[in-house]
């Protein structure tokens, strides 16, 4: 990853002097990003969403050496949950100063309150005025999705 997006990021540099690199998860592309953040120096910022710490950290001793020097190499860690901050530090205990919670989320006042209104009512009497939830991310059993549709079947 590294080699293939050296090029790309030496001419946006020409163009753009960014000011700080934002790899989301660890591995690769933070590890590509701790590259990029040490030939331009530039502070590193990782967001974690959840793999790296469910999944990537106990595959092997060479993706937790990894991810370490990663997180070790970065300015602070975003994680987007409490939950995650807890499972990271359990994990990686030796730097868990690093980890700060910042949740994903919208912010509801972008949009005019009587247009967003009006396009949710557009939305619900298309489906004859079920509740609508949207949800975007892995169907899988730690997201607890299953509680949203067995309260609102």
């Amino acid at each position: 990853m590294i080699s293939a997006i050296d090029a790309t990021v030496a001419d946006l540099h020409d163009d753009f002097r960014f000011d700080v690199v934002h790899a989301h998860v660890v591995l690769p592309d933070g590890w590509a990003g701790m590259h990029v953040s040490k030939k331009y120096k530039k502070p590193l910022f990782v967001t974690i969403h959840g793999a790296d710490f469910y999944q990537t950290v106990r595959r092997n001793s060479i993706c937790r050496t990894r991810i370490e020097s990663v997180i070790n190499a970065t300015y602070k860690t975003i994680v987007v949950s409490r939950r995650l901050k807890d499972i990271a530090s359990d994990a990686l205990r030796s730097i868990e100063h690093k980890y700060v919670v910042i949740p994903n989320g919208i912010e509801l006042g972008v949009q005019p309150q009587s247009k967003r209104k009006l396009e949710l009512d557009h939305i619900r009497n298309g489906l004859g005025g079920k509740f609508v939830l949207l949800t975007v991310g892995y169907l899988i059993k730690r997201k607890k999705v299953n509680f949203l549709y067995n309260g609102y079947h």
